[in-house]
């Protein structure tokens, strides 16, 4: 199974809060339950918010001992408002 997720905020990965979000904490139990997560791709909008992202994946896979494949798509010119110019 492939997931897609576009954002990396407090929901998704607990961003500027001290939790690792509700659904990071969801993929994470799920592939320990199914071990059917091939890839987890994210869509983040910075560089920076990139760096924060990896380093609670990297907190949560540690603590929980399970790892997924994820993949990091960053919009162009590290530009939030990127998305807006493909409606």
């Amino acid at each position: 199974m492939y997931i897609f997720v576009i954002g990396n905020g407090m929901y998704i990965t607990g961003r500027c809060t001290g939790g690792y979000g509700t659904i990071l904490a969801v993929l994470i139990e799920f592939q320990r339950q199914t071990q059917e997560i091939q890839k987890f791709f994210l869509v983040v909008s910075s560089i920076k918010n990139t760096k924060l992202v990896k380093k609670k994946y990297q907190k949560v896979s540690k603590l929980s001992k399970i790892k997924l494949n994820i993949k990091f798509f960053l919009l162009e010119k590290n530009n939030s408002n990127e998305y807006k110019k493909n409606k």
